[in-house]
């Protein structure tokens, strides 16, 4: 196993740890009371006279999964970057 297959392993595995402790935290019931309270009160919240068709953030909004999907992705690439200069040195 190279050592680029390793990190993204180990990646994957902290990935996955990291989802479950957001999702725990995101189930706990004092949490979505202060946001559905945030979001009652927010006067900009929508505009007058304009429909907002309510899936469109869904569709468009990055999750946390995506995120650490591109930092593995860009750690993927320095590390091999890293490697070509090492060889050329």
């Amino acid at each position: 196993m190279t050592d680029n297959e390793v990190v993204l392993k180990t990646m994957d595995f902290m990935k996955e740890q990291f989802l479950q402790t957001v999702r725990q935290e995101a189930d706990d019931e004092s949490m979505a009371s202060a946001k559905s309270n945030d979001e009652d009160n927010n006067p900009f919240s929508c505009l007058a006279g304009e429909s907002q068709d309510p899936y469109e953030d869904e569709q468009n909004t990055p999750t946390l999964g995506d995120f650490w999907d591109s930092m593995t992705e860009i750690m993927a690439e320095r590390l091999s970057s890293n490697k070509g200069k090492e060889k050329h040195q």
